[in-house]
């Protein structure tokens, strides 16, 4: 709980300073959704991939055509988004590094999980939400 409302908490901030802020994730839209409402992000600004599902409730599938289901489709959606710039990329994994094209920086964010071919390709390298702050605001 600790972590999750220090992200709030930047999020909060960032955003009360002007920054516009999106969740793009690899991850599924329905486990991903409710993490990003608790952070304070609204539904339009998370983007993950889809499940479907039956009348009965039963998986029948995911969105196939989604640019989220490749290693590239990061870098797709913050593309398609035509985000103001500078545009800060942040993420810890290989995925999130490969969306470094489609921004003008990339900050291997390493609280939670260090991988260093990640930190490698990083132009910053972030333990913390506090340093993450520093560096948008500054």
């Amino acid at each position: 709980m600790f972590r999750q409302t220090a992200a709030a908490e930047v999020i909060a901030e960032l955003r009360e300073n002007g920054v516009r802020i999106v969740l793009v994730s690899g991850g599924i839209r329905q486990a991903i959704l409710p993490l990003g409402l608790r952070l304070g992000f609204t539904p339009a600004e998370v983007f993950a991939v889809r499940l479907a599902f039956d009348e009965e409730g039963r998986y029948s599938g995911f969105d196939d055509i989604s640019p989220l289901t490749t290693s590239s489709g990061k870098a797709m959606v913050v593309q398609r988004l035509y985000l103001a710039r500078p545009v800060l990329m942040v993420g810890d994994g290989i995925t999130d590094l490969a969306a470094r094209p489609a921004a003008d920086a990339f900050a291997a964010f390493t609280e939670f999980t260090y991988r260093a071919a990640v930190v490698r390709g990083a132009d910053h390298e972030l333990a913390s939400f506090d340093q993450l702050l520093k560096l948008v605001m500054n």
